[in-house]
């Protein structure tokens, strides 16, 4: 027996010039919620199930890795928790504006944090322990507590870019201290410029809280159910066309923010070059004299440059599995 599945994907889009407040973006929010309503195979209700999915589905999105929120911030953006379908029927928005504070104060922390931790002087030799699977992750009571986990990454990112500077174990141990200080520097840039670039998305932080929410509400539909930014949408569309002119790349992003090669379209130009393959870890992306280290990088901005038809020709530089 055959069984056929049908999967409904629905794409909207902010204009350049949308106004970006909670009132207009509860416009938004209706008209999408009017079309699925309408149009979906299967709709739910706006009720508490959904007020739950989404405040959750949100945090998850916005802190996955549980180091910017504080517990006691999660606990007063709680009060929100079994409201949100409320202020959906009601048209009220201003809920979001908490969100987004919340989530710029956590990243103007660990900015603080990260400048603080460049300034000390830390061994490299320590043994510890470091989680990187969700489930052992748990937001933090104090800033303190944010500031030692943050220092363990560093030292983990330190001596994983020391280890991955060659594969001569014994000129790594020769030339360990200027590697140190070289991947010290680096790793603190990188640490920086993440953070940066989560404050200052473009066009501004408010889009970016409004797209997750969008996105989340569609999701709790079906998972098949998305909202597109504009460059999703060109993405999105461009990766259906019979004659689409993106690079053949799928991308991913694991627990530790690495970017890997998920698969290679058959026929695409990465396909028929030979030189890429699954599990290469994608380190940078060069558009003319634009340069874009994925460790710093939204996301977004790396799969606009690979999967939209804009940009004809990038360099991307890749470390292969065994290291080069």
């Amino acid at each position: 027996m055959k069984v056929r599945l049908l999967i409904v994907v629905f794409t909207f889009a902010f204009s350049a010039g949308f106004s970006q407040t909670p009132e207009s973006f509860c416009i938004t929010l209706s008209k999408v919620n009017t079309i699925i309503q309408e149009n979906h195979y299967s709709p739910k209700s706006i009720d508490d199930s959904l007020s739950v999915y989404l405040f959750s589905d949100i945090i998850e999105n916005l802190d996955d890795r549980r180091d910017i929120f504080l517990a006691g911030e999660i606990k007063s953006l709680r009060k929100h928790e079994f409201s949100i379908d409320d202020y959906i029927l009601s048209g009220d928005c201003n809920f979001l504006t908490e969100f987004t504070f919340a989530y710029k104060k956590g990243l103007e922390r660990n900015l603080e944090i990260i400048k603080e931790l460049r300034l000390e002087k830390f061994p490299l030799n320590t043994i510890d322990t470091l989680f990187f699977t969700r489930e052992q992750l748990q937001f933090y009571k104090e800033r303190k507590d944010i500031k030692k986990l943050l220092k363990k990454r560093i030292v983990y990112d330190i001596l994983e870019d020391i280890a991955g500077s060659s594969k001569n174990k014994d000129s790594i141990l020769e030339h360990f201290k200027s590697l140190s200080q070289k991947s010290r520097a680096k790793v603190f840039d990188n640490f920086e410029c993440r953070i940066q670039s989560k404050l200052n998305p473009v066009p501004n932080l408010e889009h970016h809280i409004f797209n997750v929410f969008l996105n989340s509400f569609c999701s709790y539909f079906d998972p098949h159910t998305n909202y597109f930014s504009i460059d999703l949408k060109s993405q999105f569309l461009n990766s259906v066309s019979s004659s689409n002119l993106t690079f053949g790349l799928e991308m991913e992003m694991d627990e530790v923010h690495q970017v890997s090669v998920y698969d290679i379209m058959a026929g695409s130009p990465a396909f028929k070059d030979g030189q890429i393959e699954k599990g290469d870890q994608l380190l940078k992306v060069t558009y003319g004299k634009a340069e874009f280290e994925v460790n710093c990088t939204n996301m977004d901005v790396i799969q606009n440059y690979i999967s939209s038809d804009t940009y004809r020709e990038v360099l991307l530089t890749f470390r292969k599995k065994n290291g080069d």
